[in-house]
């Protein structure tokens, strides 16, 4: 720390240092002589400097120009010249520094999913977690042992979690047998008895000598327990474990459920139930609760439970029969009876954790929005970012049928994510909530209608000319323009009604300056398709040629 209490001996610079004008403040040497200021300014400094050797250079150049008698030795052993390499350095990471945080604070030159996510809950927007695959699941009895109408079939709580492979990345996976509620057609997931027995009435799940109205849904069940402490005003839970799936949070304090809402500042008042999840960087959450205001705050004191499941991504997409595990059951609560769960369909709708890229491209329009849909924009927007529990949304179009004073009749076309560049057609649990998350959002006066949007699918074949000095790294230009056509032709990239022309893909991967022309051999013309089509990449095929 500077001693203001200090007066420099009389030996010292009198240029520099006036002991009898010295008015307790210590200058620095660069800022001290009017001259040197105003030639720093006009000469020296550079804002541009960006990188080591630039700073090197430029503290070389001030300290010639201002110190031309004091110091003169630039040979690189001397202990100044290692002084002004060290400035340099710092000062070059300095400067990397404020780029990144400059290009981070920004949603257009955002880049890495932590920094995006907070710069998306700077404008109420929220990244979409992890969505667990789902198929449907029959539950077949020994033929010793009949069933008929009044009887029960008791799959106890133990006996509901079954574990098959994953055959994308040899992983175990595991999933809980789960019945729909007949007439919703849904999963009620935030019932007490989520993880208990389940109790499967014949006149209702009976068919023949099985039981029907079953799904699988992908991911392994936690529980967190703790106390509300009475120095949170507004609550708060920390959830620690990552992979968190997208809509299987639920809360229980006392008597009441608290279920997820996308904001609290949604909540109609200070008795809703309800909390706002938060995603951490590794896809764990935070639980933020009411302030009795927005929403219900828990008691102070007030034991809680979180049960909830972490998993999900198209790892747990499996084929039709991938499971087929025998379990115990009870026949009227009692009779023991063996019993074999089997899924009768695929396993899809597994979707991983929203990428920057669709975060990016989606957010803003989003934003915009405001919780509300009054334009077809509005509602794309809004569909294009929803996700849940049956699936994610990996396109969508929202198209006026008919519009009048009266009202309007909107097509939201919509193609499910099946993986990170593909899409697939929606499935009837996902349209159904779709819609049901589209109404809370719509005018009284809008009719909304779910619609299948179409794919077509495209082989490509293409010839790449490459800088044959580049021969020796062929694997790795080939790597970069398949990089390059997957990426211009990936889900995030391609619209509705969007054509592929040619001549623009082909200046996508001649971006790569080892490109010296590309050609689609197969098509002579553009493709175009219809307003609710769009263009997916099946396979391409590459020939590469070295001139």
């Amino acid at each position: 720390m500077a001693n203001l209490n200090y007066i420099p001996p009389a030996a010292a610079d009198p240029v520099r240092y006036n002991a009898s004008a010295f008015d307790g403040t210590v200058q620095s040497d660069f800022m001290r002589l009017g001259e040197i200021q105003e030639l720093a300014k006009s000469q020296l400094i550079d804002y541009s400097v960006a990188d080591f050797d630039e700073f090197k250079e430029a503290l070389m150049d001030y300290v010639k120009a201002v110190y031309p008698d004091d110091y003169n030795n630039f040979v690189q052993s001397d202990l100044g010249v290692v002084f002004i390499e060290l400035f340099a350095y710092l000062a070059s990471v300095l400067s990397l520094k404020a780029d990144f945080l400059a290009n981070e604070s920004y949603l257009s030159t955002v880049k890495t999913p932590e920094n995006l996510r907070k710069v998306l809950e700077l404008i109420g927007v929220k990244m979409k977690g992890p969505i667990a695959s789902k198929a449907t699941a029959l539950v077949t009895p020994e033929s010793s042992v009949s069933f008929a109408g009044g009887n029960t079939l008791t799959i106890p709580s133990d006996q509901r979690t079954v574990t098959t492979t994953s055959q994308r990345d040899n992983t175990q996976l595991t999933y809980t047998l789960y019945k729909i509620n007949k007439a919703t057609g849904l999963i009620d997931e935030a019932t007490a008895a989520q993880t208990g027995d389940l109790v499967l009435d014949y006149n209702n799940y009976g068919e023949g000598s099985n039981f029907t109205g079953l799904v699988l849904l992908e991911g392994t069940y936690k529980t967190l327990e703790g106390t509300f402490s009475t120095a949170q005003s507004s609550k708060r839970i920390r959830v620690p474990d990552p992979s968190i799936i997208e809509g299987s949070v639920f809360v229980s304090a006392g008597n009441e459920v608290y279920s997820e809402i996308q904001s609290l500042s949604l909540a109609s008042g200070s008795t809703d139930a309800v909390f706002e999840k938060i995603y951490n960087d590794d896809y764990s959450c935070s639980l933020l609760f009411g302030d009795d205001i927005r929403g219900k705050n828990p008691q102070n004191g007030q034991d809680y439970t979180v049960v909830y499941r972490v998993g999900g991504g198209n790892r747990g997409d499996i084929v039709e029969g991938a499971i087929r595990t025998q379990v115990n059951g009870l026949k009227n609560g009692s009779i023991p009876v063996e019993c074999t769960i089997t899924n009768t369909t695929v396993a899809a709708g597994g979707a991983n954790a929203e990428s920057v890229a669709h975060a990016k491209k989606y957010a803003p329009y989003f934003f915009r929005t405001q919780y509300r849909a009054v334009t077809g924009e509005d509602y794309t927007a809004i569909a294009n970012s929803y996700a849940g529990t049956t699936g994610q949304t990996g396109k969508a179009l929202a198209v006026a049928r008919q519009s009048g004073a009266g009202g309007n009749m909107i097509d939201i076309y919509v193609l499910a994510k099946a993986t990170d560049n593909q899409l697939q057609r929606a499935s009837l649990p996902f349209k159904s909530d779709l819609l049901n998350h589209l109404n809370s959002y719509k005018m009284i006066t809008d009719e909304l209608t779910i619609v299948d949007g179409l794919v077509r699918t495209v082989d490509l074949v293409a010839t790449v000319f490459v800088d044959r000095n580049k021969l020796a790294l062929q694997e790795n230009v080939k790597a970069d323009v398949s990089r390059s056509i997957t990426e211009y032709l990936s889900y995030d990239s391609m619209d509705f009604g969007k054509a592929l022309r040619f001549p623009e893909l082909a200046n996508f991967v001649m971006n790569n300056p080892d490109v010296r022309f590309f050609k689609v051999t197969n098509y002579d013309e553009d493709i175009f398709v219809n307003f609710n089509e769009i263009i997916q990449l099946n396979n391409f095929e590459l020939n590469f040629e070295f001139v």
